[in-house]
């Protein structure tokens, strides 16, 4: 099967999934020359948001590992 777009930088400015792949990083950073873009995972930020553990250093700390996995921040639920 052919994934075709949106795919890559198509898919996050449209803010859609890129494919069938489960979810890869509820953050990550995107590269565009010189700028250094963060995006999260909607529902992570609804959660963080809600359950009142988000900030924009939780963000950029998640983003950097690219997991929740041992960031203390997080609940482990």
């Amino acid at each position: 099967m052919t994934t075709v777009a949106p795919t890559g930088t198509i898919s996050i400015i449209a803010g859609c999934s890129s494919g069938i792949e489960p979810l890869f990083a509820v953050a990550f950073r995107h590269i565009v020359g010189e700028r250094h873009l963060t995006f999260v995972n909607p529902q992570f930020e609804r959660v963080a948001k809600a359950r009142g553990f988000y900030s924009e250093a939780l963000m950029a700390k998640v983003a950097a590992n690219g997991t929740v996995q041992g960031v203390s921040e997080v609940p482990a639920d």
